[in-house]
């Protein structure tokens, strides 16, 4: 298990990691609700472990497309941006999260608060990549959608998370452009709202693309 992860939950048996990662896990959403029923890989996605989620899918292949209490898979952890950066820093200790973000930072940013939210999704965008990557790999779905109708290329729009849409993108292709959530929201929307200009510029350029191929 990657050093950042296994300071997190401490050691001890496979039984005593999972009930301190779920423990760990206790972060809010967009909506304000607890995540009940998330596993471990829904854990280690969150916190992009590109390499435990390796370990973790050996393990249980199923795990890539499990679902929360709301209807979340680990794609959907490793695609919300927005809320990681929101949540890291409350989740954990200075030391802890200082361990995680140089772990995944080319500049080897020491802490969160100085750094700009835009500064600090570039420096991850790499580490998302890499997690979404092992996901879609072995079997994960691009689009899959929660019980909210959102798929991980409306939380990869809001998040601003460019890279990962074009994965996302090349997974699942045209329909996941036109997928609308419970609000009517599809991706080019869900970027407006989080005044992502780049994610929007990407999603209406692949767009049109979409369109001149037809």
């Amino acid at each position: 298990m990657p050093k950042s992860l296994r300071a997190l939950v401490g050691d001890g048996s496979r039984d005593e990691l999972v009930r301190s990662a779920r423990r760990l896990l206790r972060f809010h959403w967009t909506a304000g609700e607890a995540a009940g029923g998330a596993g471990p890989a829904h854990l280690a996605a969150f916190l992009l472990e590109d390499e435990l989620l390796e370990l973790l899918l050996d393990a249980d292949p199923a795990a890539a497309a499990a679902r929360d209490a709301a209807g979340r898979t680990p794609l959907h952890y490793a695609a919300h941006a927005t809320e990681r950066l929101r949540g890291l820093v409350y989740l954990f200790s200075p030391q802890p999260f200082a361990t995680w973000l140089q772990r995944r930072s080319r500049s080897k940013l020491e802490f969160a608060p100085p750094v700009p939210a835009r500064t600090l999704a570039a420096e991850l965008a790499e580490a998302e990549v890499a997690a979404a990557a092992v996901l879609l790999r072995r079997g994960a779905d691009a689009a899959a959608a929660d019980a909210a109708g959102v798929t991980p290329m409306h939380l990869a729009a809001e998040g601003g998370s460019v890279a990962l849409l074009r994965l996302l993108h090349c997974a699942g292709g045209a329909s996941l452009l036109g997928a609308r959530d419970g609000e009517g929201r599809d991706p080019l929307l869900a970027a407006a709202a989080g005044g992502q200009a780049e994610a929007l510029d990407l999603l209406r350029s692949l767009q049109a693309d979409e369109s001149a191929e037809a």
